[in-house]
């Protein structure tokens, strides 16, 4: 595996599931963390298990239906001067068959 230790990793759909054990484990692995959730409230549960593991860590929000959402999200991200080194797009939705 490559080292992520002190790096920045933006991990999408962090509020449960994948996308929470991938923050975890990341965090494990001394990896920095952005996390994402459609609001930053439904992230709050992993951004305390994370932090608890001694690495940097903080919360976006965003609608990915929504282009200016994801615009807002990513300029949250330019403004704290964080440069991801590794995205984990686990975010989706399940559209009629």
């Amino acid at each position: 595996m490559v080292d992520v230790k002190g790096r920045w990793a933006l991990i999408t759909g962090t509020a449960r599931g994948i996308g929470a054990l991938s923050a975890v484990f990341m965090a494990g692995q001394g990896c920095n963390l952005i996390l994402h959730g459609r609001t930053k409230q439904h992230c709050e549960k992993t951004l305390k298990e994370v932090t608890a593991l001694g690495v940097q860590a903080y919360c976006v929000e965003a609608e990915f239906t929504d282009p200016e959402s994801v615009k807002r999200m990513l300029g949250q991200i330019d403004e704290k001067g964080t440069q991801v080194d590794f995205v984990l797009n686990n975010a989706g939705m399940q559209v009629a068959y």
